[in-house]
């Protein structure tokens, strides 16, 4: 009788240690080698306990931050452009499989080859400007799946836009048409205004009391019609 009710707690332990749930917001792969998974919807399951690997997935959409290096033609610049992916998985058991071979820097790092691979080479051959980019890429769905990776790519984001460098051009100045040579000028001394006002604003959070006395300096540079209308040194620091 004893060795009888032993089994049956046993036998209700295994039972209940092998029933699991899974909500509508995810899946779960049950993984027994990289070529046997299979995959449990919403509801309530049971599996031999012990047998395989548990591999929750959250199905619905989230949202990653990928960094690509983006060439500017229009500015002849090198920008690292940061975007918000908007994403979800499409195939559960090809993404489990590659997480466990890897990890989730390797998958954002294989994400963002596979945007500009497959979607930013036709999108950046259409624009002109960053502002365009930008217009371009929050107003339209992706909606193009990566079957390496198992997932959907479904929207993305311009978040953020830093210049790395110039890029360097074999044409030379003497080639350029009257209209491109202006552009360029333009584009050159745009940037040129940029990186000095990114100074100027560094230089007046970490030293204000300097800043006003350049910006001083500035305005009398820019209204004073002779030297008389210049204070003298120590005066004109004292104030």
């Amino acid at each position: 009788m004893k060795n009888v009710l032993i089994i049956f707690l046993l036998g209700v332990l295994v039972l209940f240690s092998g029933l699991f749930i899974v909500d509508e917001r995810e899946v779960v792969v049950i993984t027994h080698s990289p070529k046997d998974s299979k995959v449990y919807t919403t509801g309530i399951h049971w599996n031999l306990p012990f047998y395989g690997q548990f591999n929750y997935v959250y199905v619905n959409q989230r949202n990653s931050h990928v960094l690509i290096e983006l060439s500017n033609e229009s500015t002849n610049q090198k920008e690292l452009v940061k975007f918000n992916v908007t994403w979800a998985v499409q195939d559960p058991v090809v993404y489990v499989n590659f997480l466990n071979l890897n990890n989730r820097k390797k998958l954002e790092e294989n994400m963002a080859n596979f945007i500009e691979s497959k979607i930013l080479t036709n999108v950046v051959a259409q624009i002109s400007s960053d502002v365009d980019l930008i217009k371009l890429l929050n107003s339209k769905q992706v909606n193009i799946q990566n079957p390496e990776l198992g997932i959907k790519i479904i929207s993305l984001d311009v978040s953020e836009i830093d210049v790395i460098r110039q890029t360097v051009k074999n044409q030379s100045n003497s080639d350029l048409s009257a209209e491109s040579a202006y552009a360029k000028a333009i584009s050159i001394m745009q940037e040129t205004n940029k990186q000095k006002q990114q100074t100027l604003d560094k230089l007046k959070a970490e030293n204000p009391e300097f800043y006003s006395y350049y910006s001083l300096i500035r305005q009398y540079q820019m209204t004073a019609k002779n030297k008389n209308e210049v204070p003298p040194f120590d005066k004109l620091y004292s104030r």
